[in-house]
């Protein structure tokens, strides 16, 4: 009986460490994978966090090509022939580019419906509804400009030019100036600071922002 009583205790005191050790060896992996998950959204986000989507295929050189060199005309035919040949994503990509070579020539009207059509059919196409917002501020629509501007919130010089010009128009200095000095790559944004300094009566600061003109 005492025997039983024995083997009975150390049956119990196994299952008791083995389960310990089980639940370590969950808790690791569990973990573990949390941590994967977390490396490859960061990674994610890095790869996706930019204004201009950039295509991996080599048939799409042409577009970056025509686009990058200003050559609009050619660049609006080849998408043309282009389309038929492609998946849902990647038309969206090069439809954006027309859209932003509309933009980047005046053609205001023809590049927000481009912009308008694309975000209705993909919401996540972020960059498409930032030029949404870009045309309202153009054609003086403040509310509707802003409405956009504050829910992009990823730090990008030309995200952070256009935010800066937003608030340089509506009489926010301090988060023009702010904004604008984070996208000095973009040359307009020089312009656009020696003018602001200028305006708030530091002229060291603008003439400085002059030189670099």
């Amino acid at each position: 009986m005492e025997f039983a009583k024995n083997l009975l205790k150390k049956a119990k005191e196994w299952k008791k460490n083995n389960l310990r050790i089980f639940y370590v060896i969950l808790f690791v992996f569990c973990a573990f994978i949390v941590f994967i998950g977390i490396l490859h959204f960061i990674n994610s986000q890095k790869r996706e966090i930019r204004f201009y989507p950039i295509p991996k295929k080599s048939k799409f050189q042409k577009v970056l090509k025509f686009f990058s060199q200003k050559e609009f005309l050619k660049l609006s035919t080849h998408i043309e022939s282009l389309i038929p040949s492609l998946k849902p994503h990647e038309k969206e990509i090069i439809k954006f580019y027309r859209a932003e070579s509309y933009f980047i020539q005046k053609r205001y009207q023809e590049a927000f419906n481009e912009f308008k059509k694309l975000f209705k059919k993909n919401p996540k196409f972020w960059q498409a509804y930032f030029r949404m917002g870009c045309i309202y501020f153009i054609h003086n629509k403040f509310m509707k400009a802003r409405k956009i501007f504050l829910q992009i919130s990823y730090n990008l010089p030309r995200i952070n030019f256009w935010k800066g010009i937003f608030y340089k128009k509506t009489g926010k200095y301090e988060k023009a100036i702010r904004l604008l000095e984070k996208s000095i790559e973009i040359p307009e944004a020089t312009y656009e600071l020696a003018g602001l300094y200028l305006k708030i009566g530091d002229l060291d600061k603008a003439f400085s922002y002059y030189d670099l003109l």
